[in-house]
């Protein structure tokens, strides 16, 4: 049984091959796909992001090195944009630029660019080394405003969906629509059942909406350790008097502001001695008037008690006479 499996595999391994390219072949050679990603920054900023072509190592987690070929920085003119026909601000010829990664080497150039709204680059198919590529085609980004669902481009066009957002928004919806051109029927068949065309647009997407979170985490860590520290620099910092508010104090003015401070402290002590001696001369006149009013209660008393005496003395002769009598 087992032995017979194995003849069967071995005998249909080789039509394998053969299954995958005539499949690859019924496939189109060209397909449409648009994913969108809203992102907490100003289209400014993701512009910035995907234009400068310098920084992809810093943040595209495929991307090993990005070399600018090509690049007219005179700005001496405009061109019309094709697409959305208005007249983009920047270079009147294409930037042309590589991308390196572990598995290959890509040359692309813009050929759209209409800044904060859209750009669109293709892969340079002049270039002899993307000839060998299975893939060409070109990826257009446009920023649009928040809340934008994925919409076709003809869509864009009859919105006018470019230029309905302000500058200031602080977030904005990207959306990245891939249109891809597969010569090879087993790559055609691969990106189709098995890796899928999304897969590098998806990843391009998760790496800047990450680069873009991390910029915000930055910024608002940022802002709460100098409000933070606020108030520690507040208290730190010196008074600054301005030169025309100094005030200048000369040798003789200070002489006489110290007389002044003498004269002051010595009309004070004079002041505080005569209350200590007003008060010493009420407690002593006090003292007297209480020590004359004991005196007067003692003689009160002992006039009372010589009377009574002299009253007991009277009685008892009284006493003494009545009891002769009888």
């Amino acid at each position: 049984m087992f032995s017979t499996a194995l003849l069967t595999i071995i005998l249909f391994l080789p039509f394998i091959p053969i299954t995958i390219y005539v499949v690859g072949c019924l496939l189109p050679t060209f397909h449409v796909l648009t994913r969108t990603v809203t992102l907490r920054a100003p289209r400014s900023r993701v512009w910035n992001l995907i234009t400068n072509i310098r920084n992809y190592p810093a943040w595209r987690t495929r991307v090993k090195v990005a070399t600018v070929m090509e690049q007219d920085t005179s700005h001496s003119s405009s061109t019309l944009s094709p697409l959305s026909g208005s007249a983009t601000t920047g270079n009147p010829f294409p930037t042309v630029f590589c991308e390196r990664t572990l598995h290959n080497e890509l040359t692309y150039r813009f050929i759209d660019r209409v800044e904060n709204r859209r750009v669109v680059r293709v892969v340079n198919e002049h270039d002899p080394g993307n000839s060998r590529m299975a893939f060409s085609g070109t990826w257009t980004f446009d920023l649009l405003p928040y809340g934008t669902p994925a919409t076709p481009e003809h869509e864009l066009q009859l919105q006018d969906l470019w230029h309905s957002a302000h500058e200031d928004e602080e977030e904005c919806v990207l959306q990245l629509t891939e249109r891809g051109v597969v010569r090879r029927p087993i790559a055609r068949f691969f990106g189709f059942f098995i890796f899928g065309y999304h897969r590098t647009v998806d990843r391009f997407l998760k790496d800047i909406k990450e680069e873009v979170e991390r910029e915000r985490d930055d910024r608002e860590a940022e802002k709460e350790r100098k409000g933070k520290a606020a108030p520690a620099r507040v208290q730190a910092e010196p008074v600054v008097v301005p030169e025309d508010e100094k005030v200048t104090v000369k040798p003789v003015e200070i002489i006489e502001a110290v007389a002044v401070k003498e004269e002051l402290e010595e009309i004070t002590t004079r002041l505080l001695l005569e209350e200590v001696e007003k008060a010493e001369a009420e407690a002593e006149a006090e003292a007297e008037l209480k020590s004359e009013a004991e005196t007067q209660t003692e003689g009160v008393g002992q006039g009372l008690m010589e009377g009574s005496e002299y009253a007991d003395m009277e009685w008892d002769t009284v006493s003494e006479i009545y009891d002769r009598k009888a």
